[in-house]
């Protein structure tokens, strides 16, 4: 036999002897493509007027923007509830404005009588699930109401119950773990 004869028969057989498996490939890529990465996942809670929402939080400047795919947005600026649209039934726009201690509310284009509030204090009362509660009490004509803000042991803010309007219930925002 030639040299040449030899040489093709063995790359005949080794070519037909060696065939390629694609389990190890198909396995590299299904790993591949689970570890994409997945949509992100809501890590808050929103309790108002008997609803609960899961929503975003992003942090922008010193502002904390809570928001989810159903037109829900909450400003809050670390100590005050800024601006809320999606939960009126009106789709009404709430502001809030503050000047000192006087809180003024705005509800679409209307203002709501002026208010008072406390500056934040620490609550040293029985703790919970948090290591800080700050408390802001107000004061209306009709009655007061009292804001919290609770934060961990980093000092980040883990839950918020806030009244952003007189007419309507407290604004409940809670960070799930």
């Amino acid at each position: 036999m030639k040299f040449r004869e030899l040489l093709t028969i063995l790359i005949l057989v080794s070519l037909c002897g060696c065939s390629f498996q694609s389990n190890q490939l198909n396995y590299l890529k299904q790993r591949f493509e689970s570890s994409k990465p997945s949509e992100p996942l809501p890590t808050w809670s929103l309790e108002w007027g008997g609803f609960s929402f899961e929503l975003f939080a992003i942090n922008y400047g010193r502002n904390i923007i809570f928001t989810n795919d159903q037109e829900i947005l909450i400003i809050f600026d670390g100590e005050r509830v800024s601006k809320v649209e999606g939960l009126s039934p009106n789709n009404y726009v709430f502001d809030v404005s503050a000047e000192s201690s006087s809180y003024e509310y705005i509800e679409g284009d209307k203002a709501l009588p002026s208010f008072k509030c406390s500056e934040w204090a620490e609550d040293t009362s029985e703790k919970k699930f948090y290591s800080k509660l700050l408390l802001q009490d107000c004061r209306l004509m009709k009655g007061n109401y009292i804001n919290e803000i609770a934060k961990n042991d980093n000092n980040e803010i883990i839950a918020l119950k806030y009244k952003f309007n007189p007419n309507y219930p407290y604004l409940r925002l809670q960070y799930k773990q």
